[in-house]
């Protein structure tokens, strides 16, 4: 059974991704890249119980759904991937989550598990922005199963977003590429008998929030000074932080001018202050972040770009106004 479709932004202008719970109609979609002319998605097609919880369409005109099982086990975390082609012949491939290397999977690997770290929210959109990154190769049936490297996929396409300073995508994918990277350590780590869901795992680890208030020791710091050295100094990825304890302020750049400087509530608590010129390597260090906190300064960034971006329209019109008043003056 077909549906029909909706076309979700991934929120970053990168590409459209298909998903739809509710429309159980057939649908048909021209396709932003111009990969099909049209394609129909699968969604409600499944009857043994299994959630279905991301589709996309697939170059030529075939499709591809992931689903959660119904016996799903958080110990051993297994996604069922249905794909079909232009004529509707189907096939399933049953995806072992702990086992995946993004430095060297497949498409239908990678669809699965970046479905399951956005269900699990352990990358918010993460299934989107994978879409986003994989868009231009044009995945189809012919090549779903090529072993690749996707951690060098997504990072490429931070590049891409950061070159044309598009800091909110950047940000987005780079929090992916960091967590794609992560993966790939632990996988390639671990012994093949272990079965322990290992993104869970790290999932725990970062959400245990410290806030600048914590008793750890009797006194107040910054936060994330557990990262800091004697000097309460953090250096991440080249990006260099500096812990201001006596402010409960983790600081990146000159806070000299109050003015240039972005101020940003952390989670845990405390504030995230960042001069204005130091954008750029704010993103480059967004992996060192909390997700909570990785949501709450990418809002604040684009909401300080477009209050930039106003204030500079204003300042155009006011001195395309003091132009013309001159040019009057002038022919006077």
């Amino acid at each position: 059974m077909g549906i029909g479709i909706n076309i979700a932004g991934t929120g970053i202008g990168l590409t459209q991704t298909i998903m739809n719970r509710k429309n159980k109609q057939a649908g048909q979609y021209d396709d932003v890249s111009g990969r099909v002319t049209h394609c129909t998605l699968h969604w409600f097609d499944d009857t043994q119980g299994n959630e279905a919880v991301m589709s996309t369409s697939l170059a030529g005109g075939g499709s591809l759904t992931v689903y959660k099982p119904a016996d799903f086990n958080p110990k051993d975390p297994k996604y069922l991937v249905k794909t079909w082609d232009s004529d509707g012949n189907v096939t399933e491939e049953e995806v072992s989550l702990n086992k995946v290397d993004p430095s060297n999977a497949t498409y239908v690997q990678m669809a699965a598990y970046s479905a399951y770290a956005a269900k699990q929210k352990l990358v918010q959109n993460a299934d989107g922005l994978f879409l986003a990154a994989t868009e231009k190769l044009c995945f189809g049936m012919d090549n779903l199963h090529d072993k690749m490297d996707f951690t060098q996929i997504v990072k490429s396409t931070a590049q891409e977003q950061m070159e044309a300073k598009n800091w909110h995508g950047y940000m987005q994918m780079n929090s992916l590429a960091d967590f794609l990277e992560k993966t790939h350590d632990k996988v390639k780590n671990q012994p093949d008998s272990q079965t322990e869901d290992v993104t869970t795992t790290e999932r725990t680890k970062e959400t245990a929030v410290h806030t600048p208030f914590d008793k750890f020791d009797g006194k107040k710091h910054a936060p994330y000074y557990e990262l800091a050295d004697e000097s309460g100094i953090i250096e991440y990825k080249g990006t260099v932080f500096i812990c201001d304890d006596e402010h409960g302020a983790l600081c990146l750049g000159d806070m000299s001018d109050e003015s240039n400087v972005l101020s940003i509530p952390l989670a845990g608590g405390g504030t995230l202050k960042v001069n204005r010129d130091n954008k750029a390597e704010l993103a480059r260090a967004i992996g060192m972040f909390k997700p909570e906190d990785v949501r709450r300064i990418m809002a604040a960034l684009a909401q300080d770009n477009k209050v930039q971006e106003m204030e500079n329209e204003i300042e155009d019109e006011k001195n395309s106004i003091g132009t013309g008043q001159e040019n009057l003056r002038k022919q006077e």
